[in-house]
């Protein structure tokens, strides 16, 4: 087998814009080689992007910053910059492509294949490893640091930040008559991952902690596609067969009776805020539902035979970013700095992973582990990886969008240059700078 990996110039046409949307959706149109970009605030495509031929599944880095597009039957990647929308080609490999997928701290782009996952980082789309696993749709779990790899009959359990390969669990799945770009979701404030089956297999229901199956859920003649509310309300599962969209209420857990109809639904995505789900149809559009009554609120218009979909806030750069002081001492480090979100800058806890990077070490605190300690005041303390980490955010009076914050890491191992670079995001709103100490 030929492997290779090259990194080229895809050069693209496309009408110049200015997008001023907080929230958008990119979507493939595997008929036509191209990207849709939604504005989910207007529900308007706002531009077209040719990208390889046979366009697939959608992700997105968490800040929004870059959107990955896997070509199924060409081997590449294509990669949009969505400050500019333009592209470049990243070839995985002469095999078959399936859903990419970015690691919770943005670093790494893993690509599912009939190969095995190629890792690649997202700076500069640089090779990294090759884990010997097939996973046709990949969920990960800041908490945990646990990876999930959609397989036939199994679900490939790895560590995203060591590559580890563990024990796959056993579970009724792939039997797609059409590969789904979503096969398997997390949400942040679930405790549950949820793998669809394809046709007659059920929803599975996998503990996030033990990594284990804790039940099923039958559900319509096929499960495909599924995606999860960010507020952990509602499950959200195609069946391509029946022409619908089935809904469980983990409130519940008990199946809607009256599921949405859709036509040739393929993937489907939750706004940020839980409100509205989007749902891409084979007829050539993208039907956008309220989640709380499931009336149909928008139809809008894409390319030809539209398959996956990425929705996400677009990267958002603090208007300023200050440190005041770096601390380093023998196994800890403080930071304590100034913050101010940007012009489209949105703060929820809840739905936003904190990432903070010192030099080449990354700490991820999962989303809704900062909890809100009074008015404007937030606060996480505890162990991740075997450190202690201690995380606050506070308001400046009178002010919802300039903070201080500061994060003290003890048991601090990593090698650090001086001076060195620290980077603070909070969901899409990021800012780099440097200091010494």
């Amino acid at each position: 087998m030929k492997f290779r990996f090259v990194f080229c110039a895809l050069l693209v046409a496309f009408c110049s814009f200015t997008l001023q949307a907080q929230v958008v959706a990119y979507v493939a149109n595997n008929g036509d080689s191209t990207v849709s970009v939604i504005d989910v605030a207007t529900n308007t495509e706002v531009a077209v992007i040719p990208v390889v031929h046979d366009p697939f599944a959608v992700a997105a880095t968490p800040d929004g910053g870059k959107v990955f597009v896997s070509s199924v039957s060409s081997g590449v990647i294509s990669v949009i910059d969505t400050s500019t929308n333009t592209v470049t080609s990243l070839f995985v490999g002469d095999f078959t492509v399936f859903a990419p997928a970015v690691t919770p701290d943005g670093q790494f782009l893993w690509v599912g294949t009939t190969a095995g996952i190629v890792v690649f980082r997202t700076s500069d789309l640089g090779f990294v490893d090759m884990i010997p696993a097939i996973a046709a749709g990949l969920a990960f779990d800041p908490a945990t640091k646990l990876a999930y790899g959609i397989s036939i009959g199994e679900v490939n359990v790895m560590n995203w930040s060591t590559r580890d390969l563990f024990a796959p669990i056993p579970v009724q799945t792939g039997n797609y008559q059409i590969l789904p770009p979503q096969p398997i979701a997390l949400a942040p404030r679930s405790s549950i991952l949820w793998a669809t089956g394809g046709f007659g297999s059920p929803l599975t229901a996998i503990f996030r902690l033990t990594a284990a199956v804790v039940g099923t859920v039958p559900m319509g003649l096929s499960t495909d596609n599924v995606a999860i509310a960010p507020d952990g309300s509602k499950v959200f599962v195609t069946d391509g067969f029946s022409n619908t969209v089935n809904i469980l209420s983990l409130s519940t857990f008990a199946v809607d009776p009256a599921p949405i109809s859709v036509v040739g639904p393929a993937a489907l995505a939750v706004t940020p805020d839980s409100a509205s789900l989007y749902v891409v149809s084979g007829a050539g559009t993208v039907s956008a539902f309220s989640t709380a009554t499931k009336a149909l609120t928008a139809t809008i218009p894409v390319g030809a035979q539209p398959a996956g979909i990425a929705l996400f806030r677009l990267k958002a750069p603090f208007s300023t970013l200050t440190l005041k002081q770096l601390h380093v001492t023998n196994r800890k480090v403080s930071v304590t700095g100034s913050l101010t979100l940007g012009a489209n800058g949105v703060l929820d806890l809840s739905t936003q992973d904190v990432v903070v990077r010192i030099g080449d070490a990354t700490v991820v605190i999962p989303a809704g582990d900062v909890k809100e300690a009074g008015t404007g005041h937030y606060i996480f303390d505890g162990q991740i990886d075997g450190q202690q980490v201690k995380f606050t955010l506070d308001a400046d009076p009178g002010s919802t969008t300039t903070f201080t914050y500061h994060i003290q890491i003890q048991d601090f191992t990593t090698p650090l240059p001086n001076p060195v670079t620290v980077t603070v995001s909070i969901g899409s709103n990021t800012g780099t700078l440097t200091a010494s100490y």
